[in-house]
């Protein structure tokens, strides 16, 4: 399985939250470690090996449901 930290909560912005209004929806952070650097900056380089780790959390998911 894939291994999965419950992180506090925290106020962000973010649009998403307009669509779990409407629809279920679920909303969830893939970490990517600190050496990635910052999100949403030219220098973001993260690990390409997590989107494996991502698809297979999301399969797991939607097998679940």
């Amino acid at each position: 399985g894939v291994a999965v930290k419950m992180l506090p909560k925290r106020y962000t912005a973010e649009d998403f939250g307009h669509y779990c209004v409407r629809y279920p929806s679920l909303f969830y952070r893939l970490g990517v470690g600190t050496d990635a650097g910052r999100s949403h900056t030219s220098t973001f380089a993260p690990n390409e090996d997590a989107i494996e780790v991502g698809i297979n959390f999301m399969e797991e998911l939607a097998r679940k449901l």
